[in-house]
């Protein structure tokens, strides 16, 4: 497995890559790896921990979670497949909640007529579907914008809601932006809390250690966040305020892995979109690669591929 700053792959040995012929014929896949950052004795034997469901029981079984820690520290992941390179070995992904060179075990396609269980959600006391559709809870409306439809969405919301919910690749993310929403929501790929394009914006993993609460009164009024013993407070009208976090830390959660904050990042990428009439696409593509932004996300954002030749 390779991950590198929104890019993944995996990476195939030569005597098995015969075994991808085919597998471009599917859109998605199943990854099985392992957890080898927790393959140990003590996590092994561990077989309870606190709840991962908002409205779970304090205590829950670990065969009745997706937690790492387990007795075979096995993953099951379903990724979006961008291309294969057969001869290389390589499968790009469009995400992975894999560190980079973990171990893969097994590659399946992912069949939605034997692995999409429509009612699953709708059965569980613990989930709920991100659907596509508006719905309101306690008087917040809320958006869920299922993934691979970020773009679609982005370029054609129907009116304001109050938080958008999303499981989106980090190259994907900047559509979200797009929505009238005061709150951006999104899981998986890194840690982050801040002010991004005008609305509050959080994103979180799987961990225990990471949870967040949103104080909401028309409008949200305070955001806790916390990510292992790191706590930030957000407010509205006032910048971040950290505790137990060193310096290197709060940057990366603030303003997330890039060598450009991210928060700047989304403003570039918004703010080309709207120049590109008048510079011209290379010129703008250009100008973002200057500042650091990464080639794919600029594509993915601003749509095609457009050759920037040296001057």
């Amino acid at each position: 497995m390779h991950a590198d700053e929104g890019s993944f792959s995996i990476e195939i040995a030569e005597p098995f890559r015969p075994a991808l012929l085919g597998l471009d014929g599917f859109s998605h896949m199943l990854v099985l790896w392992w957890c080898d950052r927790v393959d140990t004795k003590e996590c092994r034997n561990e077989t309870v921990c606190k709840k991962p469901y908002t409205k779970g029981p304090e205590m829950i079984g670990i065969f009745a979670t997706r937690s790492p820690v387990r007795p075979n520290p096995i993953a099951l992941s379903a990724v979006p497949v961008l291309g294969i390179d057969a001869a290389a070995g390589v499968i790009r992904v469009a995400y992975i909640d894999a560190d980079d060179c973990t171990p893969v075990l097994d590659i399946k396609p992912y069949l939605p007529c034997t692995e999409r269980i429509r009612d699953a959600a709708g059965e569980s006391p613990y989930l709920h579907e991100i659907s596509g559709e508006v719905q309101d809870v306690r008087g917040i409306r809320f958006l869920g914008v299922p993934t691979g439809r970020e773009r679609r969405m982005g370029g054609s919301a129907e009116g304001p809601v109050d938080i958008v919910v999303a499981h989106a690749p980090l190259a994907n993310r900047v559509w979200l932006f797009d929505l009238p929403a005061a709150c951006v929501i999104t899981g998986h790929y890194g840690m982050m809390v801040g002010k991004v394009a005008g609305k509050a914006y959080l994103s979180l993993d799987c961990s225990p250690a990471s949870w967040a609460v949103i104080a909401w009164d028309e409008g949200w009024r305070r955001i806790e966040y916390a990510a292992g013993t790191c706590r930030i407070e957000m407010r509205p009208e006032e910048g971040v305020a950290a505790t137990g976090c060193d310096p290197a830390e709060l940057r990366r959660l603030t303003g997330g892995r890039g060598s450009l904050p991210y928060p700047d990042e989304v403003e570039a990428l918004r703010r080309a979109k709207l120049e590109i009439a008048t510079l011209g696409r290379e010129e703008a593509f250009r100008r973002l690669l200057a500042m650091g932004i990464r080639k794919t996300h600029i594509e993915r954002y601003l749509g095609g591929r457009v050759p920037v030749r040296p001057r």
